[in-house]
């Protein structure tokens, strides 16, 4: 479990995002990951910062979209970084593979992207994420694609 915080610590409220900056992951998608982030961040901090006044540090770890990557980032952030949550997860493959140590660990990681349903089938309570799991999403598509016109997906030239 986490240590309590540290004098130095209590200065900033650290929150860890984890995102595939490099290849073979998807590195646009992190980017744009990064970038929300840091917008999110200097948009509290300029209202006030949180919890009494606190300001938002970000630390940032590149998880590559490898499973492998990914586990080790998340316990760099938790065990020297010290962060009190996760952000940004892409890939299912790798937030699967995190999920057992997160559950560990105790540090939530939100995914951004990260749709197998896998994730949320585990009923894990450290894990968390803000998309549609792939079922629901196929379904969507097929009534989607049932109701428009055929020539307006396959238009004839």
């Amino acid at each position: 479990m986490l240590s309590a915080p540290s004098a130095a610590d209590a200065e900033t409220v650290k929150i860890g995002v984890l995102t595939p900056l490099s290849p073979p992951g998807a590195t646009l998608l992190g980017q744009f990951i990064q970038r929300g982030a840091e917008m999110g961040a200097d948009y509290v901090n300029a209202k006030g910062g949180i919890l009494g006044g606190r300001k938002i540090e970000l630390i940032v770890e590149d998880d590559s979209g490898t499973p492998e990557k990914g586990i080790a980032a998340y316990r760099r952030l938790v065990d020297q970084k010290k962060v009190c949550a996760i952000i940004g997860q892409v890939h299912s493959s790798v937030l699967i593979a995190i999920g057992d140590l997160s559950e560990k660990m105790g540090v939530p990681i939100f995914s951004t992207t990260a749709s197998a349903k896998d994730i949320t089938e585990r009923h894990l309570v450290s894990q968390f994420r803000t998309h549609a799991i792939d079922p629901d999403r196929a379904s969507m598509w097929l009534r989607f694609i049932k109701r428009v016109r055929h020539d307006w997906i396959f238009p004839t030239f």
